[in-house]
């Protein structure tokens, strides 16, 4: 996952995606052709400004890209670090309009939590200890292992 600015993409009008971006403080990333937008904002911010921030995305970002495929892998990430309701959040989560979006709260570091969606599950599990049956019997029932020993 990168921080990408718009200059890395190419659009039909630059100065439109780089306006949009700015006025609202959009932050970029990119992983494996995958965008991904964050908008960062009081959870009261985001419950008022979602929907416009969604259309803004749609017409000044994603009908302006150039590369289609990238346009339709388009991810818009609101977060805030205090707790967004959660009413607010599954509005957010199944509007269909312009791209997937996900809903965030107690976010005190973007990136992290950016990251953190990206890699969700997939880190390594812990290995199982093994252990035999005879090691089981002789911690847990000593008095057995006793008899097995005779």
């Amino acid at each position: 996952m990168n921080s990408i600015n718009c200059e890395d993409l190419q659009f039909d009008d630059m100065s439109s995606a780089v306006k949009f971006v700015s006025e609202n403080e959009i932050k970029i990333f990119s992983d494996e052709g995958d965008l991904i937008l964050c908008y960062m904002d009081s959870s009261e911010g985001i419950k008022k400004n979602w929907n416009d921030i969604t259309t803004k995305t749609a017409l000044d970002f994603q009908s302006n890209l150039v590369d289609q495929v990238t346009s339709r892998n388009l991810l818009l990430v609101f977060c805030s670090n205090e707790e967004i309701d959660i009413d607010t959040k599954k509005e957010i989560q199944s509007d269909t309009y312009c791209c997937r979006k996900i809903a965030r709260s107690n976010v005190e570091n973007l990136e992290s939590s950016i990251k953190e969606l990206i890699f969700y599950g997939t880190e390594k599990e812990e290995e199982v200890n093994k252990s035999s049956l005879k090691e089981i019997i002789e911690k847990k029932h000593p008095e057995v292992f006793q008899l097995m020993a005779m």
